[in-house]
C-alpha cells in the first residue's frame, strides 16, 4: 500500500491551484492519499485527506497524523502481510511511535 500527497494526477480546472517549488507541475486540493494495486494491475484509492493549515500557526498538519490515519485504515483493511510504503518525508521520530503502536 502506497501512501503520498498528490498521487493522483491534477487534471481538472480549479481556481484552487497551489505553486509547490518541489512539484513543478500544477496542482488542485492537497490531498493525502494511500492507494493499493488491485490483483487486475489497477490502482484503487482506499484513503484520502485534505491537506489542512492551522490558521494561527500557519503550519501544515504534521505528517504523523496523516500516518496515524492510514495505519488505522490498514488497521481495518489490511491482512499481517500488508506494508505500508511513503518516502522519508513522513518519517519522523512521532510517526515511528505511531506505527510500533500499530
Amino acid at each position: 500500500v502506497a501512501g503520498d500527497e498528490k498521487l493522483l494526477k491534477f487534471r481538472g480546472k480549479c481556481n484552487d491551484v497551489r505553486d509547490v517549488k518541489s512539484k513543478p507541475d500544477r496542482i488542485g486540493l492537497w490531498y493525502y492519499e494511500l492507494m493499493l494495486t488491485l490483483d487486475n494491475e489497477l490502482p484503487f484509492l482506499v484513503h484520502i485527506k485534505l491537506w489542512s493549515v492551522d490558521t494561527g500557526t500557519r503550519q501544515s498538519q504534521p505528517v504523523f497524523r496523516v500516518v496515524e490515519d492510514w495505519c488505522r485504515v490498514l488497521t481495518r483493511i489490511g491482512s499481517p502481510s500488508t506494508i505500508l510504503i511513503f518516502d522519508s518525508y513522513y518519517t519522523t521520530e512521532a510517526s515511528i511511535q505511531v506505527m510500533k503502536k500499530g
